[in-house]
């Protein structure tokens, strides 16, 4: 399992009076993530899955932190299947298994 810190900072708009006004506000949340093998892994799911404020918000940053020694987090394009395949075959070349 993974633990991931999910900061998210995003815009509210408030309605005072007749004027719109718009603030800065932001929540943080802790998930966790299923374990995995080693591998490049498509997580995008899973962590929208546990953010349900995230359908009231329109605009904002989220920032994610992996709190695990072992793991990443890549942020890569998903049209193409090789993308993720070319990393793999890479870090499989550079970061052998077991290695100290």
């Amino acid at each position: 399992m993974a633990n991931l810190l999910i900061r998210l900072f995003y815009f509210k708009q408030l309605i005072l009076t007749s004027k719109k006004k718009t603030k800065m506000s932001w929540f943080q949340k802790e998930i966790t993530l299923r374990s995995r093998s080693r591998g490049f892994h498509l997580v995008t799911e899973e962590i929208i899955s546990q953010l349900s404020e995230l359908k009231n918000i329109k605009t904002g940053l989220m920032h994610i932190f992996i709190k695990h020694t072992s793991a990443s987090l890549t942020l890569n394009e998903n049209f193409d299947p090789d993308v993720r395949s070319d990393m793999e075959k890479y870090f499989n070349r550079t970061v052998k298994e077991n290695e100290p």
